[in-house]
């Protein structure tokens, strides 16, 4: 290879090097084209950019909602939007890593509370309470805080439960007031639910229902109009390892299988948000003991229209067993 040849392959090598580093290279930044300004200042050039607490904010504030953050450094507040069963509301996270959702102006939204009073027994806000069962204080443990125990009679197809006195909530068509925003905490401290032999076993709901007592925890397919939360293992017939989700209208359940098992003992959070002018609503059930959560939409089999529901938790027994429920809380809440 003669030397001109040597030197024209050198200059080739170096003229692809130079295309790649073209190639790859940055464009001149422009402020607000291709990056951000904050309160319209520019980000570029020399010096700290001060960013004040008395500064001007913008009229509105867009956030969207988010994967659960990091938990701050001590002193720090991070304020960010959760989803909490489909509805979109605005949360703060500290350093201890706990997670709390601003409370609505309950001067605008009506709502009915129902709360354990930390010994034998619950206090209503916004409506009557209809309490059924042994009721006793509970000792906190690692996984189930301040509470109420609540035990069905160790008497066959007997319940215990827990729910609003009046029928205040329902699915509303877009033009009209109404709709629901459905939380609830509750545990299964037994060591057992499951049916172990001919005619045993335990039924639960906790969620939106037009029933009241023992409909709702008395056969295996739901007897009564209602969105919520199931769990059946009767030895003679249905036997689920995990949390449903259940929409029945006038005739029909349909059952959705959350995928967030069963775990007796711990601690469970459930939500469901029915926007007014929805054609479904969504649902989102978590295992706060472990951690684990799972979410999804409704569509089929769902309460019509203006049907009347009311916040309800019950746990049945199949046979004479007394079997027990750890409760904190039911919250309803409407923008009517």
């Amino acid at each position: 290879m003669t030397l001109s040849q040597r030197i024209f392959e050198a200059l080739q090598a170096v003229g692809a090097d130079i295309k790649a580093l073209l190639t790859g290279k940055q464009d001149a930044l422009v402020a607000g084209q291709n990056i951000k300004t904050i309160n319209g200042q520019s980000l570029l050039g020399l010096g700290d950019l001060s960013i004040s607490s008395g500064g001007s904010m913008p009229a509105v504030l867009d956030l969207t909602t988010v994967n659960e953050p990091a938990s701050p450094p001590s002193g720090h507040l991070s304020v960010y939007a959760k989803s909490i069963g489909g509805r979109a509301m605005l949360a703060q996270k500290g350093a201890s890593g706990i997670s709390t959702v601003y409370q609505p102006h309950l001067g605008r939204n009506y709502c009915q509370v129902i709360t354990s009073n930390g010994g034998t027994g619950v206090l209503g806000y916004g409506c009557a309470v209809t309490a059924a069962g042994t009721a006793s204080a509970w000792i906190p443990t690692a996984n189930l805080g301040v509470g109420t125990k609540y035990a069905t009679a160790a008497t066959a197809a007997t319940a215990t439960y827990i729910y609003s006195g009046v029928l205040s909530f329902y699915r509303a068509a877009a033009w009209s007031t109404g709709g629901f925003h459905f939380f609830a905490r509750v545990g299964f401290p037994d060591a057992s639910y499951d049916g172990t032999a001919a005619s045993t076993g335990s039924r639960i709901f906790v969620g939106m229902t037009a029933g009241s007592t023992t409909n709702l925890t008395g056969a295996d397919v739901l007897a009564v109009i209602g969105v919520g939360f199931r769990r059946v293992h009767n030895f003679d017939g249905v036997q689920h390892y995990s949390w449903f989700f259940s929409s029945r209208n006038s005739t029909t359940e349909t059952l959705a299988n959350t995928g967030v098992a069963f775990l007796p003992g711990n601690q469970y959070t459930f939500a469901i948000f029915a926007p007014a002018g929805a054609t479904s609503v969504t649902w989102e059930v978590e295992d706060v003991t472990t951690g684990y959560a799972a979410t999804g939409v409704a569509t089929q089999t769902l309460p019509a229209l203006m049907t009347r529901l009311r916040p309800a938790v019950a746990l049945g027994t199949i046979n004479a067993v007394a079997r027990s429920m750890w409760f904190q809380s039911l919250y309803a809440e409407a923008d009517f």
